[in-house]
């Protein structure tokens, strides 16, 4: 249910996680599985099932045949 935008928000947000640990903690880890996997658990999906319902009525009305 994410759109390409939420994707590429939780992307960041777990790039800025390590990030941010790297300037606290200076390991030199790069960010982790757990770092974009923690991301994505707290990016809500934009898409709901009224909005692809919506979307699904609109290809069929309006789709070349």
């Amino acid at each position: 249910m994410f759109t390409p935008a939420d994707i590429e928000f939780a992307a960041r947000k777990g790039s800025h996680a390590a990030f941010e640990r790297e300037v606290t903690d200076r390991t030199g880890a790069p960010a982790s599985a757990e770092d974009y996997l923690a991301a994505i658990a707290d990016t809500r999906p934009t898409l709901t099932d009224q909005a692809l319902t919506k979307f699904r009525e609109d290809i069929e009305h309006h789709a070349r045949m």
